[in-house]
């Protein structure tokens, strides 16, 4: 072979690598772009979870709070109540419970 023959083949290989490598850069560039929006997503996902978290936990003393509220009214009324209204029957004592949950029998202790 020639040594013009060996350099075409130089060259077209050396370009052809160059192709190749421009390629791959830019590939890499595609993905560093889409990584770092995905990361931005996370961030963003993140953010909104721990907010939602925290929200979530104000709510849930905020209902307990009322809870006790409700609980501390409903032992109130019985304190309070005049001695012919606290004669009333068993059955609407537990109507009254705003959280029974059972039958009457259930709830004849209260």
């Amino acid at each position: 072979m020639s040594q013009g023959n060996e350099l075409e083949r130089l060259e077209g290989f050396v370009a052809k690598l160059l192709v190749e490598y421009n390629g791959l850069r830019e590939e890499k560039e595609g993905l560093l772009a889409d990584l770092h929006q995905r990361e931005e997503k996370i961030a963003a996902l993140e953010s909104e979870l721990a907010s939602a978290q925290t929200e979530r936990s104000d709510v849930g003393t905020r209902v307990k709070g009322l809870i006790k509220q409700i609980e501390a009214w409903e032992s109130s009324l019985g304190e309070n109540e005049p001695k012919a209204q606290q004669k009333m029957s068993q059955e609407s004592r537990v109507q009254r419970n705003l959280f029974s949950v059972g039958q009457p029998e259930d709830n004849a202790a209260e």
